[in-house]
């Protein structure tokens, strides 16, 4: 029986146009995001729709060239074969009729900052630097880039910025005995932090800042509101490690305005951390219009190839092992060893497709010989996006993972294309996200992967379930829902940024408190010398000069003094007693 889908509207609403028509009556303009990371291409593909409903939404990938964090990956076609997938050479690959939109900043992160800088404020050096950009990204080394708008701050400037992370580490979790030591800061970030002016500056440009993975600390280290955090598997364990990234990636989430979730089952990690905002947002799938004869071809040439009447598709990168690390892991084995049993009981002549990557390739070739399979499974190489929906579109079952209970990208083109999607859902942690689950198989073991092909083999079953998969997928993961979750999440940064200004201006001046080791200033009296008469204790400063002094040395928290004083006059004394002063 097919299911009933909620009728409730996720995607973008007439609400979204109307708070969009009223940022451009108020500012003259479309508001402005910027992107900070780029792995899976999340950034790149949001960017495209925002772009599509009106929002000027920039990149900014500094030092990251991987095949898989690029615009040609997802939009191109062209072979990988003799390509270098950490460091691309984009200028011998031929990526026909697509050219890399120029508000994707991808090379040397000063070249990166100076590029974006450049092309908002209209700088005749903007052309220039994006050449400039494509011969780095193009390059087999490493650099800093161009610095025309560098002006690096000195050592105790960044030493402060340092304190103020730990500062405000210790405010946000005071029950965690870790906090991130200046050295390991100063170690990772000291030019980043000494950039302070310049990253400024490109902020200046834009209304929100989105970061990716961990790269929201970007916005978290120059104080930039509102910005958002965006996670695909980020926060499972990473937030949670007592090192300088997993410290600064707690921070960053913790202190953002918005945080967005992919991943479902990290409402866990989101609970655990005490997130301020969090919300869910569909991985983003871009739709393009499909080749069917090119895709009738491909299915006619992997059957007479490989003599099959039943074709598995199986994308995931090859990642498994008897430890099951929830952060890396797929169940490839579990997978296999399904299908054997699937093709020895029920379809002799099915046949798999796997992709030759990963870390347990070698492995997955032993198992598939151990299990006799050899000749019923074949391999690609890694391929582009498009191109490998042209293999999902041919194939009767797209499978996923089998361990997580959660899905990626994958899951939602087999359901966007009409594909019985096979993998391991995890519904209860998925309620909070979906009010109705996807239509797939599910299968956790390898007696259920057997047993869910078997039945996908029934075409009235699998043309049923298909169906439902794209109806499902219309009503809670397109392009159109994506838009709509992003744009909630933008309304509800700019809401925070006003809401929370006194919230986070406390903890700013908390943070600021907890690295000053104030005592009562009352300088020890010297001993006197036995002929002379014992003189009184000099007395202690006021608590005027003393705050004073601190207004003076402590970067930043005049301001956030005045915002406290201006909110709650009668605070002037909580802070005096706070310094032990009065």
């Amino acid at each position: 029986m097919s299911i009933e889908l909620d009728l409730k509207n996720w995607g973008f609403s007439a609400e979204h146009s109307k708070w969009l028509v009223d940022f451009r009556r108020a500012n003259g303009r479309a508001p402005r995001v910027l992107s900070i990371g780029n792995i899976a291409n999340n950034a790149y593909k949001n960017a495209v729709i925002l772009r599509q409903c009106g929002v000027e939404c920039d990149v900014l990938c500094p030092n990251y060239y991987h095949v898989m964090g690029v615009p040609e990956w997802e939009e191109g076609r062209f072979s990988t074969s003799e390509l270098n997938f950490d460091r691309p050479d984009w200028s011998s690959v031929p990526v026909a009729g697509f050219e890399r939109p120029k508000w994707f900043a991808q090379g040397y992160l000063g070249t990166c900052l100076d590029y974006l800088i450049s092309l908002r404020e209209g700088a005749p050096s903007a052309d220039a630097l994006w050449d400039q950009l494509l011969e780095e990204t193009n390059s087999p080394g490493f650099g800093s880039g161009s610095a025309i708008f560098h002006d690096p701050h000195p050592p105790e400037v960044v030493e402060k910025a340092a304190q103020r992370l730990q500062g405000l580490f210790k405010v946000c979790f005071p029950a965690r005995s870790d906090a991130p030591q200046f050295e390991a800061v100063s170690l990772s970030y000291y030019g980043i932090l000494a950039d302070e002016r310049r990253w400024k500056r490109l902020f200046s440009h834009y209304d929100v800042v989105t970061g990716y993975a961990i790269d929201g600390i970007y916005p978290l280290f120059f104080g930039k509101r509102p910005y958002i955090c965006f996670e695909h598997g980020t926060i499972r364990s990473i937030p949670f490690d007592e090192n300088i990234l997993g410290q600064l990636c707690a921070l960053s989430y913790v202190m953002a305005d918005d945080v967005l979730i992919t991943n479902c089952d990290n409402v866990v990690a989101a609970n655990r951390l005490n997130l301020n905002s969090y919300r869910f947002v569909p991985h983003a799938i871009l739709e393009r219009k499909l080749d069917e004869q090119r895709i009738s071809q491909l299915r006619a040439d992997l059957l007479a190839r490989h003599q099959a009447d039943f074709i598995v598709f199986h994308p995931p990168r090859q990642h498994w092992s008897s430890e099951r690390n929830l952060n890396f892991e797929k169940g490839n084995d579990i997978f296999l060893r399904g299908f054997a049993d699937f093709v020895k009981t029920a379809r002799p002549k099915a046949v798999a497709g796997l992709v030759n990557w990963g870390q347990h390739v070698a492995e997955t070739k032993r198992l598939i010989e151990e299990l006799g399979i050899e000749d019923r499974v074949f391999w690609i190489d890694p391929v582009p996006v498009q191109v490998m929906t042209d293999y999902v579109a041919a194939s009767d079952v797209l499978a996923d993972q089998f361990v997580i209970g959660a899905w990626g990208s994958i899951m939602p083109i087999g359901m966007m294309l009409g594909k019985p999607t096979l993998l391991y859902l995890n519904e209860e942690v998925h309620h909070w996200c979906f009010p109705v689950m996807p239509p797939v198989l599910n299968a956790k073991t390898v007696d259920e992967v057997s047993s869910s092909l078997t039945k996908a083999t029934d075409d009235e079953y699998r043309h049923r379930i298909a169906a439902d998969g794209v109806r499902w997928y219309n009503q809670y993961h397109s392009e159109n829902v994506v838009a709509g979750r992003l744009f909630d999440s933008l309304i509800a940064a700019k809401r925070s940024e006003r809401e929370c200004e006194m919230k986070r201006s406390v903890q700013e001046l908390r943070a600021q408190l907890s690295i000053l080791e104030f005592e009562r200033p009352v300088p020890k009296a010297p001993e006197p010398l036995p002929s002379e008469p014992i003189a009184p204790p000099c007395p202690a400063p006021p608590p005027r000069r003393v705050l004073a002094s601190i207004l003076r040395y402590v970067p930043g928290i005049r301001s956030v003094s005045r915002l406290l004083l201006r909110y709650a006059p009668n605070l002037r004394g909580a802070i005096v007693r706070r310094l032990q002063l009065d």
